[in-house]
């Protein structure tokens, strides 16, 4: 499922709760409280994300409303034709592309397998690196507007008593408890609706790179040792699962098991 329709069904559930307790939906907004919660959250995100890498991060972030699924099949058919040396080959769209694409550039450069390998495998490395600094920068965040919405609440409470304090009745004083706690929803909702998910949605994206990555660069190094186009497409076949197995050349099976298994018995009887 998806990072905005994960939103989506979070508040709608807070929506449904709304009109289940049969409340007023003024009596959950605080502008105060608001600003304090996201103005807050602003000021902290400006000093831990690690802005210099802005490029990546808004690649990053637009992903969790564009993403981009790794097809097993697709990524194994790029990778095949860059194997076998198609001139046609030109994989499109995440790290294993740009594996691809550096590969197939120092193949062309006439470097050692293993020199590639080392080259290749420190940028899948370095990009993964930055890649996951980033979730961790904004996983850390996710701890902050639980803290500025009890400062949100606080300060409500101070508005509160110094209310009781000038003679407020029994009324004014709910409605003024009510709109102090309104701060704390709103950290809660922020940390724990959007951005935890968030984090999360990116790593579990990593994860999808990096196994595309090492597809990618098992294809450069078959490219590299010049092996057939069938050890190939079967070496490349044994990382993914069995029904996303591809056979571009058309012998069948795809290291599929036989349906059936060949029988002793009667050699066994002619020897009997």
């Amino acid at each position: 499922m998806t990072y905005p329709i994960g939103i989506v069904i979070s508040f709608v559930s807070v929506v449904v709760s709304i009109l289940t307790l049969k409340q007023n939906f003024s009596s959950y907004f605080d502008h105060v409280g608001f600003m304090v919660v996201f103005g807050g959250t602003l000021s902290i995100s400006a000093v831990a994300i690690p802005w210099r890498h802005k490029t990546e991060l808004f690649r990053m972030i637009r992903s969790l409303f564009f993403p981009q699924t790794f097809q097993h099949k697709a990524v194994v058919a790029a990778s095949l034709k860059v194997a076998t040396g198609d001139p046609n080959a030109s994989p499109s769209g995440g790290l294993y592309a740009e594996v691809l694409a550096d590969g197939v550039e120092l193949v062309e450069l006439g470097l050692k397998t293993e020199d590639i390998h080392a080259i290749l495998r420190e940028r899948i490395d370095q990009a993964i690196l930055l890649r996951t600094s980033i979730i961790q920068a904004i996983r850390g965040l996710s701890k902050y507007p639980p803290a500025f919405g009890l400062l949100g609440t606080v300060l409500g409470l101070v508005s509160l008593m110094r209310a009781v304090s000038s003679g407020a009745g029994s009324e004014e004083v709910g409605v003024r408890m009510a709109v102090a706690l309104v701060a704390t929803l709103y950290g809660l909702i922020l940390a724990n609706v959007v951005i935890a998910p968030a984090a999360e949605a990116l790593s579990g994206k990593i994860q999808e790179e990096t196994r595309a990555a090492e597809i990618a660069i098992q294809a450069v190094l078959l490219a590299s040792q010049g092996v057939s186009a069938l050890v190939a497409q079967e070496m490349l076949n044994s990382y993914v699962p069995r029904y996303d197995r591809v056979d571009a050349l058309g012998v069948g099976g795809v290291g599929r098991a036989s349906s059936s298994v060949p029988s002793n018995s009667g050699g066994a009887d002619k020897a009997a």
